[in-house]
């Protein structure tokens, strides 16, 4: 399918999470890029948008020029985002962090964490003739590296979690809290990479106590996490435990890892803040799966190991 098409079909309805799905999915196939390639109607509303907002009178000509780079995708980014959907800056800015993440290498610096406010943010832009310089933000790590504090790791978190309340939010308003309609939602999520939609449906999963239920209830996933976690671990110990302890916080926090890291391709610092929220949902015995590592500044996931013939975690 071509990328104007999916693009476009999104963007006839206006839906915020179905233009978003559709980006992280071009995002995460590397077409993305050629979208201002690929529509002359997009390439000149985003000049327009850099005229409005840019004094620059080199925007356009770059803009033309370069229809692929950071600065041109930004700015079209900010346009469908703030102009077209209405988003708030920084409810946009958290998007284009996601999707510049997905596209990776330069793209990553388009959107970031403003520690200053608080608050996600574009980075600025400037235009040259054959490379563009960001400057506030600009390549700023994903991460909080630097943070060492557990209080500030978490408000990292808590900020960084937002959009996938948000859709949440909506899609439990759209769907209820049907387990069926939810895990067959969580499957079609999976198979375009939507990690926004699949952060949020894992989320009312936990939220209405279902997710622990998942593997038991669901015969291929608990298949899909013993062939994952028997590369890790002692095969025939592996098979055992799950099929004797399916909901155990060993086997859910496996489970979580398979589909964020592998299947979404999110990192362990991503993923863990994530399984974090997740633990904390799903109850007490939950809350061990995965913690803030105020040393590193990062997230990570308890690791397990086998131990007398059982997986155990490593506290």
């Amino acid at each position: 399918m071509k990328v104007k098409g999916i693009f476009a079909r999104a963007l006839e309805v206006e839906n915020i999470s179905e233009v978003t799905a559709a980006m992280y999915y071009l995002a995460h196939r590397k077409q993305l890029q050629d979208i201002l390639r690929q529509n002359a109607s997009w390439l000149r509303a985003t000049k327009e948008f850099v005229s409005r907002h840019y004094s620059d009178q080199r925007a356009d000509i770059y803009i033309e020029k370069h229809p692929a780079s950071p600065e041109a995708l930004s700015a079209f980014f900010q346009y469908l985002l703030t102009e077209r959907l209405k988003l708030s800056i920084p409810e946009s800015a958290l998007v284009g962090m996601d999707v510049g993440r997905f596209l990776g290498g330069v793209y990553e610096g388009i959107a970031f964490w403003d520690q200053t406010i608080e608050e996600f943010d574009w980075a600025p832009l400037q235009f040259k003739d054959e490379s563009a310089a960001r400057t506030k933000g600009a390549m700023r790590p994903l991460v909080v590296k630097d943070k060492k504090s557990l209080s500030e790791l978490l408000e990292f978190a808590k900020g960084r979690m937002q959009s996938w309340f948000l859709t949440e939010k909506a899609l439990g308003a759209k769907m209820g809290s049907d387990p069926v309609e939810l895990k067959k939602q969580l499957v079609n999520a999976l198979k375009i990479k939507d990690v926004g939609k699949t952060v949020a449906i894992l989320l009312i999963l936990a939220r209405e106590g279902r997710l622990q239920a998942a593997l038991k209830e669901g015969p291929n996933w608990r298949e899909t996490v013993k062939s994952y976690a028997s590369e890790k671990y002692n095969a025939e110990v592996v098979k055992q435990f799950i099929d004797d302890n399916s909901t155990h916080p060993i086997v859910m926090s496996e489970f979580l890892q398979y589909l964020l890291q592998q299947r979404l391709g999110l990192t362990e610092n991503e993923s863990a803040m994530i399984g974090m929220e997740l633990g904390d949902r799903m109850g007490e015995e939950y809350r061990t799966m995965a913690y803030a590592d105020e040393k590193e500044g990062e997230f990570r996931w308890v690791k397990n190991r086998v131990e007398k013939g059982k997986l155990v975690q490593e506290l």
